[in-house]
């Protein structure tokens, strides 16, 4: 996956989220929403053998859960 041109999520957001806001919660999935879709791509064997590539939606939430844990849980914004 290449480089977006998404902006940087505000430290005022992060901050709110650490402190378990749940619309800076929401804001901070939101902006991750498209790399957490890319990690869940799982190859997926169709009838004749054939494969295609499919997002495995299990993967999506259990990768939401673990992102909005790590930030009620674990995150601290560094001094500059």
């Amino acid at each position: 996956m290449g480089r977006t041109s998404q902006h940087p999520i505000p430290v005022e957001i992060i901050k709110a989220a650490i402190d378990g806001d749940s619309d800076a919660l929401s804001m901070v999935c939101d902006h991750y929403q498209k790399y957490i879709r890319y990690l869940s791509i799982r190859p997926v064997e169709l009838s004749g053998g054939r494969k295609c590539l499919r997002v495995d939606e299990d993967m999506c939430l259990r990768l939401k859960a673990k992102l909005l844990t790590s930030i009620v849980t674990s995150f601290s914004i560094l001094p500059k």
